[in-house]
């Protein structure tokens, strides 16, 4: 995480850092458009040697839902499969908003910070996972290509690109589905990663699916 202007926010951080020691923070304002800083933290932090005994690093948004049990068995499962390159959506041809071309957009990015018209294919941000040992390859190359904002855009996608690392599309049933207070079970049961874009009823929502998770999604077809 990085730095917050709100004392309310950060109040509760030393508290968690001392009982759990699982959070890094970096010497930057909490913010959007810090977003790329803190995902390459992230590779800069794996490329220090922590965790070198992990195979894959699993990427969530905070208001993702993920299916430990089913991403687990389906990391053993598929092990092999999964070296030297990401699972992800693997998005492809998307064209660049430029600024005032639509109307509240907030993907916008001008021309001068990212010249080309269409993004290379990238994992959408809300969950991916990443062999571990690509993680030095992507920090190093990021000091070397300017940033844009649209952190998944720059690290899955252009820094990818750069390396010829391949992105594979998830399987069906692995990506997302919207989640919401009345909930397709059936597709829950098929999912590894869920989003909510509902937050106001997300907690309780997560509380419905861990207990669903845990009565019927121990193991994958």
């Amino acid at each position: 995480m990085a730095s917050v202007r709100s004392f309310v926010a950060f109040s509760s951080f030393p508290n968690d850092l001392a009982l759990f020691s699982d959070i890094v923070q970096r010497a930057f304002l909490e913010d959007y458009y810090n977003m790329t800083r803190k995902h390459i933290t992230i590779m800069e932090w794996i490329s220090k040697g922590y965790c070198n005994n992990v195979p894959f690093l699993v990427k969530v948004d905070d208001d993702t839902f993920v299916d430990i049990f089913h991403l687990t068995r389906y990391l053993e499962l598929k092990y092999n499969n999964l070296k030297g390159l990401f699972y992800c959506t693997a998005t492809s041809n998307v064209k660049v908003v430029r600024p005032n071309s639509i109307k509240h957009s907030k993907w916008q990015i001008s021309e001068k910070e990212y010249p080309e018209k269409i993004f290379p294919t990238y994992c959408e941000g809300f969950g991916y996972i990443m062999d571990m040992k690509l993680a030095p390859y992507l920090y190093w190359c990021s000091m070397f290509q300017p940033p844009i904002w649209i952190d998944d855009v720059y690290v899955t996608g252009i820094l990818a690109q750069n390396l010829g690392i391949p992105r594979l599309r998830f399987e069906d049933g692995h990506s997302y589905f919207n989640l919401k207070p009345a909930k397709d079970e059936g597709l829950l049961a098929d999912s590894i990663f869920l989003v909510s874009f509902y937050n106001e009823f997300y907690p309780l929502t997560v509380q419905d699916i861990w207990r669903e998770v845990v009565a019927h999604s121990m193991e994958i077809d």
